[in-house]
């Protein structure tokens, strides 16, 4: 799912602002005892917004971004003595920038 939403305040100022989500999940073909058998999932957002603008003889150009991402892993197996074994991993990722130029003209 994606959308975007833009807005010009005037002939020098606009702003827009981006999401994206993506959620998905892929087995890995090994099933022993769990219904699902072994799979990934991931859960990600991403929201970007940008603004670029003149006020007078100044020039601003500003980015940010926003990420998100819950990564779950399970995995089964048995091993060559026979040994069951289920793991679970579950990961949060979450990071942010913002950058800003401006520019004074002279």
């Amino acid at each position: 799912m994606n959308g975007l939403l833009g807005y010009q305040f005037g002939p020098n100022q606009k702003l827009e602002i981006d999401y994206r989500y993506y959620r998905d999940k892929r087995g890995n073909g090994v099933k022993v005892y769990v219904k699902d058998g072994g799979y990934e999932t991931f859960i990600d957002h991403n929201l970007r917004a940008s603004y670029e603008g003149s006020i007078k003889r100044v020039e601003v150009n500003a980015n940010a971004f926003y990420f998100y991402e819950q990564y779950y892993r399970q995995n089964e197996n048995i091993n060559n003595s026979g040994e069951y074994k289920l793991v679970d991993k579950n990961t949060i990722e979450i990071m942010h920038c913002m950058h800003n130029f401006i520019d004074n003209e002279n």
